[in-house]
């Protein structure tokens, strides 16, 4: 580089790709340079040729794409307003992954990680993300998610714009169909689409250089291939020789097609280039141009000239790379693909992903690095990633906490050394050791206190320590491998210690527990109240009985450090250390604590207590930091949340990457983050009223618990309350923790003892004090906050106790108090006016036998003044009888069979099964049950259960539908999506509509015939009018049977022509019936095939073997698989009835030509001037000219298209006012039912009979007065009926006499809250299709405004859908609801199962073959000429993947099954497919526009068929009998792993539970479970009776085991 010429580097290079044939020129001898124009001439310079296109587009680009829409039109008010687009020195585009992932993918929630490939990534774009955002047509949800998750300040629709388009430039600005009108080009967006995914999804910039070339290569490819309106386009933008499909250049060149193509993108890119940093040179030629510049130039024609020019790019392209090198380590200039090269070269590691923030890290690197190891490192390190503004390691209370431990081992060994001699007295330690020999042996103890260091009497301590903690452990069992104890695990017995006995030998002996000089045994260890109360009692009593002997007051000292080093103190948790989480044995505390005794070591001087004073407290290798929950967004996808104002969710796992690096390497951080949840408890069930907390005689707040000691003093931070029982003013008690105590563990729901409170704590409801005597400050019970850390476990929830709030059976204590207590001195019996408990007698302290003669009081009628000794009935709570058993949580309370055994039973079946494989699954015990994890999957499955499935668990059929008594009929719902058999009716076992309805017309036209009188064999068999020609069945009663004729034909009953059998064989009738067998249809053209089904007490049957399943004869001798009657489950869970609801396709044939057809396919505008012949009643109205209809598409705010309709006049409501249909003062919108060709199906589609349906729409309206309503009219047309709203009526001869139904605003939970809020609301009505109906019925619909005042009203519809609707929901079990529905992105299994029919007359041991397929209903589902452009897609059994049906052969699609299998029960084929997009045509660039318009293959509203048929013939009396097709989801099952249908059943109906009653937080649903306020907790604690009471001193208790 040092011999780079000045004028050739940096800001002042003057030559640059295009023109660096210059420099060349230099060097060339003029001589050859004129010798060539000598003999060739000159010829205008193609490279600038194809600058002067450049800038000809730049000036003239809103012909080919629409200017944006901006909210300051002076911004973009011209042409010239596109020009600085084109400047890649302008750096108007320059959308890297991450800003495209902000920009575009943030708004649907997706990453550049939701996409596991490119065609995936492709499939989202092409179908979701290029639709939402369109240039100037951004649909609302797309506006919606971008305000609320890109960018708050874009409030508006064009705010968004103009952020997109500061933001994308060029990938907003192709975002288009382009101004051009042409059936056969491709848009902007394909090529769009080409560099989105060839370059920004691996990780390329899309920059100027991109959007200019795509531009080019947009309208190249267009010239080349569309039709005559991209001629013009072709002389005026495309230079020649570009703009042909093949040209010749001169006589030594010759190009065609793509290499064209690609040639221009090569010459545009000379010119649009980003690899020149500094080039001012083009963006100087543009500004010239602007004035009128001249940029075309002539060059030499001759081949030198063009080797010069070649050799120009190369050697530029070479001079380039060198000069790049220097970036390289130039922080600023290095290029983004080389940063993280350079971050390596530093040694490192970037914790962002953004090529920017890396800049900024690399620039602190060495000071961080000198820094390492320093609070303020760690500051500066997060705060490049987290500004401290959201997050500061300096900040005392939710910054990095520095701490301080203590080792409970330790604080053992530290009294021992400083309060006893038995570290340095070797005779008074052997005492010690017999006299605690012989209380060991006594109690049964199994404690080795043998050893014996006359030599280092050191160790003698170190023993005692020992001897405690394995007592400990023996009798709280603290030492836990996973939830098992660690001395009955086999762990132990493989510790062999040096004497060969299983343990440890340390410090010269061996010992059953790990030494605890090594901490880390101990990590998982956790204190509680239990030991240390038994800690203070050792410490405390004589060495006889034993003891230490050490002074009371030390002991306190003891167990009031670690009992208030490890309670919480605050309501706040971050104010705790760990958020109260500090139980642990090596507990933490937030400054340094010197020992009780220290003083008196140092005044006396003792060396070795001395030594050891670090054992107490020293400074700790573990930090702490805190965050808030509500200050992280957990849906964010980002470091920072939109507002930058709370951490995202990679926020947090990068400052751990971070503390990770700069922390010492000793320390460990760990990181807390929590939430206060606060939940007020009312005192009465008329509700909020202060000072009523006890007034109401059917309340108490001490409720049921599940939990151990240890389960509630391990909890995590909770802050409660409890009730105070003084007999003071009403509606008084108190917080928990709010005072340090040893004996008040402030964690958990616990209850603290008034026997362990000598200093009146209980009484006085944890009331600030003054010389130990209550003052004020006390809470009222109306509103007691707690907070909870600990919402996930479902561990405490399997029901006990059915113990509630009702105060009749919830536990009670069994130590009652007087009410004339001393604060020091408390007193036993209950004397009180505070709580009476029913049926205490106070003079026995007892309660009365309930058979007794004193039994009356329970009664809850018993409300008498009569005096029960000194108390009245009405005086008592409705509490009675203390429990005669211990209300032990982890016992198996006889309760619990009656509350919680479906669930329990549950996992007992999961243990037993998991048992067989490893036996440790085999623990029945209450730990085992509670600490079952039901794992991810199955969460994830009980999401997908509330949402895609609706909480429709099963699907029973009710048992006289079956041939069978089977109990589950498949269909849509999750366990037959998770379990098989996915397809209602699998097992063709259910009937269909016909068998009820034999007295029905069997044809159109033949009212005086029933089907039972001429068609009795349609009950049992379907066929064509080709029957007739060989129509005898050779039943198995040997009887025979000639069949009467077939019901597939015109006019059949429920006969029909399906839409996709009409566009897959335009040509040809093939007719449909789903009557024999319910959710199944049989399908076939007009040829001599039969399907026969086998069952009870039929006349028909064929099949020798068994009378089930479905029996398939084939008497033609055609073979296509669509030749004979096909066995079809339709899969139309996801069915639109109302076919393009939102008015997305316009017509395309002769429909243009009507007025008023000619707005949206499949639909009518009428009003008095579309339609004068329908609009024509007028009610003695005048009609003004402004009724309208009209389609409207406002560009800029939403993609959905709109028909207003204006309208003046009252509606029929209540008998009152005009009769709105056909009148012209209520213009209408209506499905179109009489389509001019067959292709073109009715709207509505083919509707069940006796089914429920939903009507939907969206609506908005304006209006000056009155109300307005949205209303709709359906028909009947074949059977002539109306709906009026709960049944069917005649239709009147005049459109105007019918009824109208009014819609409803939407009641959606999802959708109702903010429907006030909204200028589009939903609306919904039901219908019901009567029995009567049949399925090829025509109906319509007609949907149009009125007012309850005749004033004038406009009203907006859009999205129109007609869907089936599940019946009513009064169980967990849905009856009957067919709608089979496949999802995308899916892999699912099927199962069919068959067998070769014995049919009398017929041919044996012939084998046969069925055919499978599975086929996706046509999209775009239109007609109106877009069957041209339709597809249907099929699967691809050897390919796995979906191809368009018509480019393959129907080998590819339907694959064989040979059955050979005579048994009844069958043959099995198993066969796997996928709806993954991604295996789909979606990803070949010539598909992009197609599924651009129709959507995916796989999306919501797609429609499927599972078809299986008999191609061949193999007999006249041969057949196959189908007795199964099933189908499960793969993934799904999976999930399942080893759970059965019923388990999984029980499990979710747990679950159900839980989120709707016991464990919500809407009291509307947990209030029946709780009463009053309702809420989640569903446990309480307090101390259940016992001995509990002080001895020995203040602080040493006797526990309940004595």
């Amino acid at each position: 580089m040092a011999n780079t010429p000045k004028s050739d580097a940096g800001p002042h290079q003057q030559h640059f790709k295009s023109n660096y044939i210059e420099v060349l020129r230099r060097i060339t001898p003029e001589f050859y340079l004129d010798e060539e124009y000598k003999l060739f001439g000159e010829e205008e310079d193609l490279q600038y040729r194809v600058l002067a296109s450049i800038l000809s587009t730049a000036n003239n680009t809103s012909s080919l794409i629409p200017t944006p829409i901006v909210t300051q039109a002076s911004a973009f008010s011209s042409n010239l307003s596109f020009v600085p687009y084109y400047v890649p020195f302008n750096n108007m585009t320059d959308v890297s992954p991450s800003k495209f992932e902000e920009h575009v993918l943030r708004p649907f929630n997706k990453s550049f990680k939701s996409f596991t490939n490119q065609l995936d990534f492709s499939s989202f774009i092409v179908t979701s993300a290029l639709p939402s955002f369109a240039l100037n047509q951004l649909t609302t949800d797309f506006v919606t998610n971008y305000t609320s998750q890109v960018d708050p300040t874009a409030s508006s629709t064009g705010l968004v714009q103009d952020s997109l388009l500061d933001n994308l430039g060029w990938v907003y600005l192709l975002n288009t169909s382009g101004q051009i009108s042409d059936t056969n080009a491709i848009s902007p967006s394909s090529v769009l689409v080409s560099a989105l995914n060839e370059d920004l999804f691996f990780g390329k910039n899309i920059t100027t250089e991109t959007g200019v070339s795509r531009l080019f290569q947009w309208m190249a490819l267009n010239v080349q291939g569309g039709g005559a309106s991209w001629a013009e386009v072709g002389a005026n933008y495309v230079p020649a020789p570009f703009n042909s499909a093949s040209s010749t250049l001169n006589t030594n060149y010759w190009a065609s097609g793509g290499q064209l193509v690609s040639s221009l993108d090569t010459m545009v890119k000379v010119w649009v280039n980003e690899e020149d940093p500094n080039s001012v040179y083009f963006r100087d030629i543009v500004n010239a141009s602007l004035l009128g510049l001249n940029v075309r130039r002539m060059e030499n024609r001759g081949p030198m000239g063009k080797m010069l020019k070649a050799l120009a790019y190369a050697f530029y392209d070479v001079k380039t790379s060198i000069r790049d090198i220097q970036f390289l380590l130039d922080i600023e200039e290095c290029p983004p693909e080389f940063l993280e090269y350079l971050g390596t070269y530093l040694g490192w590691t970037f914790f962002t992903e953004n090529p920017d923030n890396w800049r900024d890290q690399l620039k602190q690197a060495i000071y961080l690095y000198k820094a390492k190891g320093t609070r303020q490192a760690l500051a500066n390190a997060t705060n490049m990633v987290i500004p401290s503004s959201v997050y500061n390691p300096n900040d005392p209370t939710t910054g990095l906490q520095e701490l301080f431990e203590s080792y409970f081992p330790n604080i053992l060994y530290y009294v021992i050394k400083t309060e006893t001699d038995l570290g340095s007295n070797p005779q008074a330690y052997r005492e010690l050791a017999l006299n605690w020999k012989r209380k060991f042996e006594a109690s049964g103890y199994d404690i080795n206190v043998g050893p014996y260091d006359p030599i280092n009497p050191d160790n003698n301590a170190r023993y005692v320590v020992d001897f405690i903690l394995h007592y400990l452990n023996i009798k709280y069992d603290y030492l836990k491998i996973g939830t098992e104890s660690y001395k009955d695990t086999k762990f132990i017995d493989a510790q062999v210690s040096a004497d060969g006995r299983p343990g440890y030998f340390y410090r010269g002996y061996n010992v059953r527990i790990p030494p605890w000089e090594e901490s880390r045994f101990y990590q998982n260890c956790d204190l509680n109240l239990n030991i240390i109360r038994a800690t203070s009692s050792i410490l405390a009593r004589s060495r006889e009985d034993f003891g230490l002997g050490i002074a009371t007051s030390s002991c306190h000292e003891v167990a009031q450090y670690i009992a208030s080093s490890i309670e919480i103190k605050n309501q706040d948790p971050f104010l705790d250390v760990g958020m109260g989480d500090n139980i642990a044995f090596k507990f933490m505390t937030s400054s340094y604590n010197l020992p009780y005794n220290y003083q008196q070591v140092v005044e006396q001087g003792d060396m070795e207590g001395m030594s050891v004073l670090d054992y107490w407290n020293s400074k700790a290798s573990e930090v702490h930091s805190k965050f808030q929950l509500s200050g992280i967004d957990f849906e964010q996808d980002d470091f920072l949340d939109i507002s930058k104002t709370k951490i995202g969710r990679r926020g947090i796992p990068t400052i751990i990457d971070i503390f990770r690096q700069f922390a010492p390497f000793h320390v460990l951080n760990k990181i807390y983050a929590g939430s206060a949840i606060t939940e007020d408890y009312y005192g009465t069930r008329s509700g909020y009223s202060p000072k009523q907390a006890w007034s109401g005689t059917t309340d108490i707040e001490i409720i049921n618990t599940l939990q151990t000691d240890a389960d509630q003093f391990n909890s995590s931070y909770i802050y409660d309350a409890f009730p105070g029982t003084q007999g003071l003013e009403s509606g008084y008690f108190s917080s928990v923790g709010l005072l340090p105590s040893q004996y008040n563990p402030k964690q958990g729901r616990w209850l603290p003892s008034a026997t362990l409170h000598s200093d009146g704590y209980f009484w006085s409801g944890g009331n600030t004090f003054s010389g130990g005597n209550a003052t004020s400050s006390l809470k009222e019970l109306t509103n007691a906050p707690r907070v909870s850390s600990r919402r996930k476990s479902l561990k405490y929830k399997f029901t006990g106790w059915a113990q509630n709030r009702e105060g009749l059976n919830q536990p009670i204590p069994t130590n009652f108090f007087t009410s004339s207590y001393e604060l020091n001195e408390p007193q036993w019996g209950l004397v009180t006016s505070g709580f009476i408990p029913k049926g205490f007698n106070f003079s026995s302290q007892m309660y009365e036998d309930t058979s007794g003669t004193l039994s009356s009081v329970y009664s809850e009628y018993n409300t008498t003044s009569t005096p029960f000794f000194q108390f009245i009935d009405a005086d008592f709570f409705p509490a009675r009888a203390v429990s005669d058993i211990d209300p032990q949580p982890s016992a198996w309370l006889p309760m619990r069979d009656v509350f919680g055994a479906p669930i329990l039973r549950a996992l007992t079946d999961i243990f037993l099964r998991r048992g067989e494989v490893d036996s440790r699954w085999l623990d029945f015990t209450n730990d085992g049950y509670k600490n079952f994890k039901f794992g991810h999957n199955v969460l994830a499955l009980y999401q997908k259960y509330n949402t895609e499935f609706k909480r429709q668990l099963r699907n029973k059929v009710q048992p006289g539908t079956l041939q069978e008594p089977t109990k589950y009929g498949g269909g849509f719902n999750l366990l037959a999506h998770v379990f098989g058999p996915g397809l209602f009716n699998h097992d063709i076992s259910i009937k269909g509509p016909i068998i009820d309805q034999l007295s029905a017309v069997p044809l159109n036209g033949e009212s005086s015939f029933s089907i039972s009188s001429t068609n009795q064999d349609w009950s049992s068999v379907v066929a064509t009018q080709s029957v007739l020609s060989d129509r005898h069945l050779y039943t198995s009663d040997g009887t025979g049977q000639d069949l009467s004729r077939g019901i597939l034909q015109a006019g059949g009953f429920n006969t029909y022509e399906n839409p996709i059998d009409v566009f897959e064989h335009p040509s040809e009738i093939i007719f449909s019936n789903g009557s024999l067998l319910s959710g199944v249809e049989m399908v076939s053209p007009n040829v001599n095939s039969i399907a026969v089904w086998n069952s009870a007490d039929n006349v028909f049957n064929v099949d020798n073997i068994k009378a089930d399943g479905l029996t398939l004869l084939k008497r033609t001798s055609e073979t296509a698989p669509a030749r004979g009657i096909r066995v079809r489950y339709p899969l139309d869970g996801n069915i639109n009835f109302s076919y393009n609801g939102q008015f997305k396709y316009p017509p395309l044939d002769a429909a243009l030509n009507n007025a008023s057809l000619s707005a949206i396919a499949g639909w009518a505008l009428l009003d008095q001037n579309r339609a004068p012949d329908i609009m024509r009643f007028d009610g003695g109205l005048a009609v003004a000219g402004g009724r309208v209809a009209t389609k409207l598409q406002t560009l800029g705010s939403s993609a959905l298209p709109a028909v207003y309709l204006s309208g003046k006049g009252r509606g029929n409501i209540g008998g009152a006012g005009t009769k709105p249909l056909g009148n012209p003062n209520n213009p209408a919108l209506a499905t179109v039912i009489d389509p001019a060709s067959r292709e073109t199906p009715k709207n509505l589609r083919n509707l069940e009979p006796a089914t429920r349906y939903e009507l939907s729409l969206e609506a908005s309206s304006a209006f000056n007065s009155g109300t307005p309503y949205v209303v709709f009219g359906l028909f009947n047309l074949t059977k002539q009926k109306a709906w009026n709203g709960t049944s069917w009526d005649n239709m009147t001869t005049d459109l105007s006499g019918n009824a109208i139904n009014i819609l409803a605003s939407g009641t959606d939970v999802d959708t109702s809250a903010h429907q006030a809020t909204l200028d589009w609301r939903e609306y919904k009505a039901t219908f019901t299709t009567d029995y009567s109906f049949e399925k090829g019925d025509s109906y319509q619909l007609f949907i149009t405004p009125i007012n309850v005042l005749n004033v004038v009203h406009v009203i907006g519809v859009r999205d129109v859908a007609v869907r089936y609707q599940s019946p009513v929901q009064t169980t967990k079990t849905f009856n009957g609801v067919k709608g089979n529905k496949l999802f995308k992105d899916e892999e699912y299994k099927m199962k069919v199962r068959a067998r070769v029919a014995n049919i009398n007359k017929g041919l044996r041991n012939v084998p046969e073959n069925l055919y499978a397929r599975i086929v996706v209903e046509q999209k775009p589902f239109v007609g109106n000429g877009w069957e041209d452009r339709a597809k249907t897609f099929s699967y691809h059994w050897a390919h796995k993947r979906w191809v368009d049906t018509k480019e393959v052969v129907a080998e590819d699609i339907w694959i064989p099954l040979n059955v050979t299998s005579t048994e009844a029960s069958g043959q099995e084929f198993n066969l796997e497919f996928n709806t993954f997009n991604w295996r789909t045509p979606l990803g070949q660039r010539a598909s992009i526009d197609y599924f651009a318009s129709a959507g995916p293959v796989h999306d919501s509203n797609s429609v499927y068929y599972i078809e299986i048929t008999k191609a061949e013939q193999t007999g006249f009396n041969n057949g196959v009998t189908l007795l199964e097709t099933s189908l499960y989801n793969k993934n799904y099952n999976i999930y399942a792993q080893d759970y059965t249908r019923e388990d999984f059943a029980d499990v979710f109906e747990f679950f159900d539970d839980l989120n709707i009653s016991k464990s919500s937080r809407d009291a509307r649903d947990s209030s029946s479970t709780y009463l009053l306020s309702g809420g989640s907790r569903s446990e309480y604690l307090e101390y259940w009776g016992g001995s509990h009471s002080s001895t020995q001193g203040n602080y040493i208790f006797v526990d309940n085991e004595g």
